[in-house]
C-alpha cells in the first residue's frame, strides 16, 4: 500500500465521498413465496436503510474509511431517522440535502427463505433534481478533497458533478452502473465516460447494449468487458457476475475473473452496494485494483452470509480473515 494522499482525514484515515440516492427500506422476511390475493404472515418486519451509494458509504465507514454521503432526503421522520442511522455508523452527513414537502425515498423489500429479495420503490423525482448553485459548489469542494469518489446512477446530475471533481483532483471516480429507467440510459453513458473506474452489473450492461441495438453479452466475461470498455472513457472496467464473481480489466492491461469466497447466502439485500463501497474504500487506501476486487468480494460475501442490514456489515479485520481463509486468493 502506498503512502496516504492529501485527502486523508484525521489520523491519516483514507477519505471517500459517496453520492447518490438514500432510501428507507421496510423489509419483510416471508416463510415462502407470496401468493397474490391471499393474506400472508411474515417471520418479521424491520426498518432498514439503503440506496446504492448510501449503503456503500456505511460499508466503507465500517472498513475504516472516513466516508461522507451526499444524498437528498425528504423533510420527514423517515429522513431524520436515516440521517441519524448514518451518523451512528460514522458516515458524515453534513453534505446531505433536505427537500421540503417531499417524502424520503422508501422501498418495500420482500425477502424469501433462499435469501433472494423483491423490491418495490417509491422515489419522488424532486429528490433527483439538479443541485442548486450553492449546493453544487459545496459538493464539488468536498469531492476535490477526498481520496476517492463513488457515485450511483440514481441521481445523475449530482453524480456527474462529483465525477468531474474527482477527475480534476486526479483521484479515483467510481461509477456503480446498475439498472435504471431506459429514459436515463444516455445520461448513464455520460457518467460511464466521466468515471475512471466503471463497475457494471451484467443486467445493467445488457440493458444499455440492447437499448442501443447491440446484442447482449450474456455470460461471456471477455465480451462484457469489451462492451463496457467501449462505453466507458478508457478507464478500469469491471462486470459483476453475481455468484460467479467479478470480471475486471485495468488500464495497464491486467485483468481477471475473481470468484467470491464460498458462503451460505441468507440475505442478499445490499450485497452489491457493499461490494462497491468496499471496492472504493480499497481504492481510497491506494490498493491495486486486483486487491480491491478481492476485498470487495469478501465484504459482499460476509454481507450475504448474515441478516441484519447495516448491523451485518463486516469490518476490515473480518474481511482480511476471510480472504486469508480462502485458498483461491493465495
Amino acid at each position: 500500500m502506498t503512502a496516504p494522499g492529501p485527502g486523508h482525514g484525521a489520523g491519516d484515515r483514507p477519505t471517500l465521498l459517496c453520492v447518490g440516492i438514500a432510501v428507507v427500506d421496510v423489509v419483510t422476511h416471508v416463510p415462502a413465496a407470496l401468493v397474490a390475493g391471499v393474506k400472508q404472515f411474515a417471520d418479521r418486519i424491520t426498518t432498514a436503510y439503503g440506496g446504492p451509494a448510501t449503503t456503500a458509504a456505511a460499508a466503507a465507514a465500517r472498513l475504516g474509511v472516513d466516508a461522507e454521503l451526499v444524498a437528498a432526503l425528504g423533510d420527514d421522520d423517515r429522513g431524520y431517522a436515516l440521517r441519524a442511522a448514518l451518523e451512528v455508523r460514522g458516515v458524515g452527513t453534513s453534505g446531505m440535502v433536505v427537500r421540503e414537502q417531499v417524502s424520503t425515498a422508501t422501498s418495500l423489500v420482500i425477502v424469501t427463505p433462499d435469501g433472494e429479495r423483491t423490491i418495490v420503490n417509491a422515489t419522488d423525482r424532486r429528490l433527483r433534481a439538479p443541485l442548486d448553485p450553492a449546493e453544487a459548489e459545496a459538493m464539488m469542494a468536498r469531492a476535490a478533497g477526498v481520496d476517492a469518489v463513488l457515485v450511483d446512477v440514481r441521481w445523475p446530475a449530482a453524480a456527474a458533478l462529483a465525477l468531474a471533481a474527482a477527475a480534476q483532483a486526479a483521484v479515483p471516480g467510481v461509477l456503480d452502473l446498475d439498472r435504471t429507467d431506459a429514459g436515463e440510459h444516455d445520461r448513464v453513458r455520460g457518467l460511464a465516460r466521466a468515471a475512471s473506474h466503471v463497475v457494471a452489473s451484467r443486467d445493467a450492461l445488457d440493458d444499455l447494449l440492447t437499448d442501443a441495438g447491440a446484442p447482449p453479452v450474456g455470460d461471456a466475461p471477455d465480451a462484457a468487458l469489451d462492451a463496457l470498455a467501449e462505453l466507458a472513457g478508457g478507464g478500469m472496467v469491471a462486470v459483476t457476475l453475481g455468484a460467479d464473481g467479478v470480471a475486471w480489466r485495468d488500464v495497464d492491461g491486467s485483468a481477471g475473473v475473481a470468484a467470491p469466497p464460498p458462503v451460505t447466502a441468507v440475505e442478499t439485500l445490499g450485497a452489491g452496494d457493499v461490494w462497491h463501497g468496499a471496492f472504493a474504500a480499497a481504492l481510497a487506501r491506494r490498493e491495486p485494483v486486483a486487491h480491491a476486487v478481492v476485498h470487495a468480494n469478501a465484504a459482499a460475501a460476509l454481507r450475504v452470509s448474515r441478516t441484519g442490514g447495516w448491523d451485518a456489515l463486516a469490518d476490515l479485520a473480518e474481511v482480511e480473515a476471510l480472504i486469508g481463509a480462502d485458498p483461491r486468493t493465495v
